[in-house]
């Protein structure tokens, strides 16, 4: 007896009518009667008796009562065994950038996991998007409705997962320079640079949305080949740079015509930071890592 057999008769038997039950299961209704009769022909028993209107047999109800355990218990094992092939397909590859939350990384030895780099030319999200990378990380852009609205529709989620000091660099030449303390409003119409295209969209977003769409910013792409590898040659001019702290302290340690703020209207500057992943991904461990991490973030932890 095969399982599509079993699985018709269940249709049956949730419509007790063969006119129903064929339409449902894209059959004839004589094709599904000649099924039934080799089901009962098959289990030596009538399952109905036939009438003006069919009704259940004693043996009939019994071996719906079997026809399902078998069904759903063969189909809980297709996916057991589903998600135990994807444990085995490979570790999580997470975007390189997580390596700076060590102590995170650290906590989930139970969960195997390999980086994979941001190719030139290719934002995190196109990097998921392509099936190089199963979790990304960067700029919480859930911030902005538009880039909230672009990963909802390309089926990603995002996890907020804490924030990183931000700083603004500047060249000593702007008249922004001589200021002590730098202020929200100094940033009125001010043109941010932008150091890779593929990340124009995101960064415009994001960038608008910390500071607040009032300013009216402006944006400017400024490639840079390799990225941080060359940006020390990035001529500023009257254009600023939202960076994180760390890696514009690096820079500024190599010139000394750029100014570096790391605070606004006197407050620490600071970016929050999310995990990108995919609605539909099918491999259990990124679940897992999502709801680990979603615990170690958790800030009343």
């Amino acid at each position: 007896m095969t399982l599509d057999l079993m699985r018709e008769y269940i249709v049956f038997a949730k419509h007790l009518n063969f006119s129903h039950a064929a339409r449902e299961l894209n059959l004839t209704q004589s094709t599904l009667s000649k099924h039934i009769a080799a089901l009962e022909k098959e289990l030596g028993f009538p399952v109905v008796t036939r009438g003006r209107e069919l009704q259940f047999t004693a043996q009939g109800k019994a071996f719906l009562e079997s026809a399902q355990k078998v069904v759903h218990l063969y189909d809980a094992e297709i996916v057991s065994l589903r998600e135990s092939f994807a444990l085995r397909a490979g570790p999580v590859r997470l975007y390189e950038g997580m390596v700076r939350w060590t102590e995170f990384l650290n906590s989930i030895n139970d969960i195997p996991i390999a980086f994979a780099e941001m190719r030139a030319g290719e934002s995190v999200i196109g990097g998921m998007e392509k099936g190089r990378m199963d979790i990304g990380c960067g700029l919480d852009f859930s911030i902005s409705p538009l880039m909230q609205a672009v990963a909802e529709e390309k089926g990603i989620e995002t996890m907020p997962i804490a924030s990183i000091p931000m700083g603004i660099l500047l060249s000593r030449d702007n008249e922004l320079a001589q200021h002590k303390v730098l202020t929200r409003e100094d940033l009125q119409g001010q043109t941010f640079i932008v150091l890779d295209g593929a990340f124009y969209d995101e960064s415009s977003a994001f960038t608008s949305a910390l500071f607040g769409q009032d300013l009216g910013l402006r944006f400017s792409i400024v490639p840079i080949t390799g990225s941080l590898a060359n940006i020390e040659y990035l001529e500023l001019g009257d254009k600023l740079l939202l960076y994180s702290r760390e890696n514009l302290e690096m820079l500024c340690d190599r010139r000394d015509d750029w100014v570096l703020f790391s605070s606004l209207d006197g407050k620490s500057l600071r970016a929050p930071m999310a995990l990108y992943y995919r609605k539909d991904e099918p491999n259990p461990d990124v679940a897992r890592l999502i709801m680990r991490a979603r615990e170690f973030f958790d800030p009343s932890r």
